[in-house]
C-alpha cells in the first residue's frame, strides 16, 4: 500500500507504474498525474528554478512563511503545517528536491493511468477545487477500482486540516477495498 500527498502522490504513481507487483493499493491525497503538455512542464521547470533560487536566497524560514501563505494552503495554521519541524530542512536540499521531483520534472502519467489495476483512493479537500476536479478526471482513467472522496477542508492539505475526517475516509476505504 502506498500513500502519497501532492508530490508524494505523483511519486507513488510512478512507483505503481514502474513496479506494479509491489503496489497493492494507492491512496493519493491532493495529487495529480502530472502536467499534460510539454509546454506546461517547461513553464513549470522555469517557475520551479525561480522558486529554488528564492529558497536558496531567502532561507528556510522565510520561504516557508511565504509558501504557507499561498491560497493553496489557505486556513492551514503554523501548528497544523508542522512549521517548527520543517525548519530543520536545509534550503539547498529543499531546492534540489523541488528541481528533481517538482511537477515540471516529473512525467505526464495521464495516458498511463489505465495500467494501474490496484484499488485507488483519491482524497481531496472539499474546498480544493483544482485537485478535486483533477481527482474526478483521473478517477475515470485507472484500470482498477477507484474511489474519489472529498473531506471537509479549506484547502489542499486535507490531512492536516481535518486529520480525523481524512483518517475516517481512509479507514472506510480500507474496509471496503481490503476486507
Amino acid at each position: 500500500m502506498y500513500l502519497g500527498y501532492s508530490m508524494g502522490g505523483r511519486i507513488a504513481l510512478h512507483v505503481a507504474l514502474a513496479t506494479p507487483e509491489l503496489v497493492r493499493g494507492l491512496v493519493l491525497v491532493g495529487a495529480t498525474a502530472g502536467l499534460r503538455t510539454a509546454k506546461e512542464r517547461s513553464d513549470r521547470l522555469v517557475a520551479d528554478a525561480s522558486l529554488a533560487e528564492r529558497l536558496r536566497h531567502d532561507g528556510t524560514e522565510a520561504f516557508l512563511r511565504w509558501w504557507l501563505e499561498l491560497p493553496l494552503f489557505g486556513g492551514l495554521s503554523p501548528a497544523a503545517a508542522c512549521f517548527d519541524q520543517r525548519l530543520v530542512n536545509r534550503p539547498e536540499a529543499m531546492a534540489a528536491s523541488l528541481l528533481a521531483t517538482g511537477t515540471g520534472a516529473q512525467n505526464n502519467l495521464w495516458d498511463r493511468l489505465g495500467e494501474i489495476n490496484c484499488p485507488v483512493l483519491l482524497l481531496t479537500g472539499s474546498n480544493d477545487d483544482k485537485f478535486t476536479t483533477l481527482a474526478h478526471q483521473m478517477g475515470h482513467r485507472f484500470g482498477g477500482p477507484v474511489d474519489v472522496v472529498s473531506v471537509r477542508s479549506q484547502a489542499h492539505s486535507v490531512h492536516l486540516q481535518d486529520p480525523a475526517g481524512s483518517a475516517g475516509a481512509l479507514t472506510q476505504w480500507m474496509a471496503k477495498r481490503f476486507p
